[in-house]
């Protein structure tokens, strides 16, 4: 074989090598990255979910406090308009 051929052989072979080794490590740090991003939006819907149960409750805390509230004006207004 040439050695001029040999050489531009061994050269392609290198860098096809390289080439795949670069998108193979690519292609592991975007499968990487994809799971790091689906876990946080996971993390983030699971963080929504407890907000939005803690809102819930404090509705129902401040809205049975305004009824006790309510009933309280009510009561003293029947008193004081009697």
């Amino acid at each position: 074989m040439d050695p001029i051929l040999g050489g531009a052989l061994g050269a392609i072979i290198s860098a096809a090598v390289m080439l795949w080794k670069g998108s193979s490590q690519r292609a592991t740090e975007m499968r990487d990255s994809a799971l790091r991003l689906t876990i946080a939006v996971e993390t983030v819907g699971e963080r929504l979910s407890e907000l939005h149960a803690d809102f819930k409750a404090d509705r129902v805390e401040i809205f049975g406090r305004l009824r006790d509230i309510e009933n309280k004006v009510s009561s003293i207004e029947a008193k004081v308009y009697k």
